[in-house]
């Protein structure tokens, strides 16, 4: 997959890199919603490159009655963004 084609899923900036999104964010716990992704900014290795793990905290003041989901996270500010271990390789969509 290209660039473009998953920043469709969601993409932000931290510290200097722009991460995409390799799926969308998914609740993980009814707290906080988690996704992975990747940094073109990383250097690839054999095809692949590194994937994080992300993690974006329920806003406080989100009611699910009364705002879409959209609004439950300051998405463009992720609480958390860790390396998971695991590597991507966007030509074959394949994550190990």
């Amino acid at each position: 997959m290209t660039r473009e084609e998953l920043k469709r899923n969601g993409y932000f900036e931290k510290d200097g890199k722009e991460y995409v999104l390799l799926s969308q964010a998914y609740i993980s716990d009814g707290n906080t919603y988690e996704a992975k992704a990747i940094s073109f900014d990383d250097p690839e290795e054999e095809g692949f490159r590194k994937v994080y793990s992300v993690t974006w905290n329920v806003r406080e003041d989100y009611d699910p009655a009364e705002m879409e989901e959209d609004q439950a996270c300051d998405w463009e500010n992720p609480d958390e963004v860790e390396e998971s271990g695991n590597e991507y390789n966007a030509e074959e969509d394949y994550m190990c």
